[in-house]
């Protein structure tokens, strides 16, 4: 039988994640340096969520964590009053109590028999010394400070599902109420939303709620509304259909074959129109329910804030930790491999990168290292740079240790750049370290940063500079639930290729020699056909001309040859069958439009199979020869459709509401091309192509019009306005737009 305040439970967990994760917040200001008002107030919090936490762990019959809650506060008390440090032992067992309360709810929660909590209370009740506020000067150095006791990497997260919700203000009422176990639990602001009830033996009950706004569920509710409209309306498209098919059996009349024609015109053009509609009220439902998986990268800090703290103190260095971009948003899955990858890379700066104090003050840097995570988003995708101010790497001492370990032979590791030893340190098992301690010396650091990070179709690349540094730089998708994706058939299989890595397709003849090179941004590379890098049967009919897609990842570009081009996709990815895990360039697998199974591929894995080279003049190529393109559509979810598809492709793109605006931001800042939808309110498509035709500046300016609709009438009023080419929204559903868009370009 459930426990009858499940779902307040549920909540109960919630918010326990985040007090205790403010918490650690507050313990690690308390080992700062800091003003002794500002002191009183990182206990205060302390002790304001221990005692949150004691009344709800009463009022849900939790006796041992109402009395540890109790203990840790009656604890703190000497400290309170001293305004001095806490005593070490003290931190250490609160540190402690944090990363055993929430398996001890998740536990009762999931109807099991929590684990004991009275070791912890027998440690708050012992006696703790007060540590007095040093006096010497912040530019002092500090004594030698005993090492604490080892962590695993996993409680240093605190929480096992991140939150997007700070801790309440002062004052709010957060005592959990019961709720109906059909709705969500809602307190106005924010609604937890849950699973339902996990079955006995589930470890992490907590791990499957989210805490949304209101008014977001409200918003989703509402693109759900429009949805079941349209479905309405495709209800009525098929009763016309039935409606013509009565008609058809019960015989036509002698003009039978025109209506007939007349009214499957009619059938196809709403059916067209429906489509459209659907298709935008999709994209704008799915965008909400991204926006739910969405998490921002500051949800990441205060875990890797502690994991800094706890590892320092550990090998008795100091270090700070600055941030910039964490509003940027990821998918929760992305979220969960970047939090692993980064608590590896700040170990691995701590150890490796950062000297001791005396070293560094010998070299004129601050005693205390410094740490930098920075995020943005970069063409779809989002770029992490986590950087340090140590030694950077020792690129004779990797040499050496790469001939040791037998990464490399001698004649091998002579003949390495800088660039190929960086490459060695994310082998499995490779390691610098000369001896293994707790932290370090086993060589799986790295290799399983790049192990999290593919996992979730991500890369990661190191740059270092001897004295100043070593910074990684993290490429990940933002959301991992769909993506845009050019689909290409070989050797009759369908294959998608993410759109992010797309940089260039063209048709190639045959040379003399079978198949040709191809030249991009000044690079001439060799094709290979994908069939053979997959293994896959060679095909039965060669052609003269061949598709060509030159793909990059990082500094390698590889030119691949298909067999056709099928067009872009917005496809939704789904995890490949565990039987096929074996094949590393299958990333994730899609359905397509006609119920045919895709699978997407990896880039990177293509590239170590082709066995690609890096080529140093790839590095710019996106920022070489970018043509600006303006979209104008009053469609926000088309807009950011087309700025999408476009970005990827390497355009830099401006977008526009109307016909005005972008005729604005035309004058202002000047385009290569003009993508316009036709029906828009203020000025229209077609008065927008009017307008700039008639502009002499503009004369010869591409500019393609978007419509759902598809008549020779259309065709016709387009063409007479000057549209230098027509695109239907089923046309640009097969992507044809880039094609288009490229042909248009060529012609400059």
């Amino acid at each position: 039988m459930a426990h009858p305040l499940h779902q307040v439970l549920v909540l109960f967990a919630t918010e326990v994640r985040e007090q205790l994760q403010d918490m650690g917040e507050a313990l690690i200001q308390l080992d700062a340096e800091l003003p002794e008002p500002e002191r009183k107030k990182a206990l205060q919090r302390v002790a304001r969520h221990a005692h949150t936490m004691k009344g709800n762990a009463g009022s849900l019959g939790l006796p041992e964590l109402e009395t540890l809650m109790h203990a840790l506060e009656a604890a703190l008390e000497p400290s309170k009053k001293s305004g001095g440090r806490l005593p070490r032992s003290l931190s250490q067992t609160i540190l402690q109590a944090l990363d055993a309360v929430p398996a001890h709810v998740d536990a009762v929660i999931a109807e099991q028999a929590p684990s004991s909590l009275r070791a912890l209370i027998a440690a708050f009740e012992a006696p703790h010394a007060p540590t007095p506020v040093p006096q010497p000067p912040p530019s002092a150095p500090d004594a030698p400070r005993p090492s604490a006791p080892e962590f695993m990497a996993e409680s240093l997260s605190l929480a096992s599902a991140p939150s997007v919700v700070r801790p309440p203000p002062d004052g709010e009422d957060r005592t959990p109420t019961p709720a109906s176990k059909d709705t969500p639990v809602s307190s106005g602001k924010s609604v937890v939303m849950t699973r339902p009830r996990p079955s006995r033996g589930d470890a992490a009950p907590a791990a499957d709620t989210l805490r949304v706004s209101a008014t977001r569920v409200a918003t989703l509710d509402q693109k759900l509304e429009e949805l079941r409209e349209v479905r309405g309306t495709m209800d009525h498209r098929a009763d016309e259909v039935r409606q013509l098919v009565q008609r058809v059996d019960a015989g036509l009349e002698a003009d039978g074959l025109k209506l007939l024609r007349d009214a499957l015109r009619a059938l196809y053009r709403g059916l067209s129109a429906d489509s459209a509609e659907l298709t935008a009220r999709l994209t704008e439902a799915t965008e909400e329910v991204r926006a739910i998986r969405m998490l921002p990268v500051a949800t990441l800090m205060p875990g890797l804030r502690r994991g800094i703290w706890e590892h320092t103190r550990q090998v008795g260095k100091r270090a700070e930790l600055t941030a910039a971009g964490t509003d940027l948003s990821l998918d929760r899955r992305v979220v969960d491999e970047v939090k692993e990858a980064l608590l590896h890379l700040s170990r691995n700066a701590i150890d490796h990168g950062l000297e001791d104090e005396q070293r560094r003050q010998a070299l004129g840097k601050p005693p205390v290292g410094h740490l930098h995570l920075s995020a943005e988003a970069r063409h779809g995708r989002a770029v992490l740079s986590f950087s340090d101010d140590g030694a950077g790497v020792d690129v004779e001492r990797v040499r050496e240790a790469a001939v040791l370990r037998g990464e490399l032979s001698v004649e091998a590791a002579k003949s390495a750049t800088a660039a190929q030893l960086y490459e060695v340190l994310f082998s499995p098992g490779f390691s610098t370290a000369q001896q293994v301690t707790k932290t370090s010396g086993r060589g799986v650091g790295l290799n399983v940063v790049r192990e999290n990070l593919t996992r979730v179709g991500g890369m990661v690349r190191l740059e270092s500079t001897p004295g100043q540094g070593t910074r990684f730089v993290l490429d990940v998708p933002l959301s991992v639930a769909s993506a845009q994706a050019l689909v290409v058939e070989a050797s009759a299989h369908r294959l998608a290729l993410p759109l992010t890595n797309v940089v260039a397709s063209q048709l190639a003849g045959l040379s003399a020699a079978g198949l040709p090179s191809v030249e991009v941004s000044g690079v001439v590379l060799p094709v290979r056909t994908l069939s053979s890098i997959l293994r896959l049967p060679p095909p039965v009919a060669p052609k003269r001309l061949v598709p060509v897609v030159v793909l990059r990842a990082q500094d390698r570009l590889l030119a691949v040859a298909v067999d056709a081009i099928l067009g872009e996709r917005d496809v939704v990815l789904r995890p490949i069958p565990k039987e096929l895990g074996r094949f590393p360039a299958l990333s994730s697998a899609t359905q397509l439009g006609d119920g045919r199974l895709a699978f997407v591929l990896a880039p990177r894995a293509l590239m170590d199979l082709a066995g690609a080279e890096r080529v140093s003049a790839a590095q710019p190529f996106a920022e070489q020869g970018r043509r600006r393109v303006i979209v104008c559509d009053d469609s926000l979810t088309t807009r950011t459709l087309h700025r999408q598809v476009l970005e990827s492709a390497g355009f830099e793109v401006d977008v526009a509401p109307d016909g005005e605006e972008a005729y604005r931001l035309l004058r202002e800042r000047g385009a290569d091309l003009v993508v316009s939808d036709v029906r828009m309110p203020r000025l229209d498509g077609l008065g927008l192509t009017r307008r700039i035709r008639q502009d002499t500046r503009f004369a010869g300016l591409p500019l393609i019009l978007i419509s759902s609709a598809d008549t020779e009438d259309d065709r016709k009023r387009a063409e007479d306005a000057g549209a230098s080419a027509y695109v239907t929204k089923q046309s640009y559903q097969r992507g044809e737009l880039l094609v288009i868009a490229r042909r248009l370009l060529e012609r400059l």
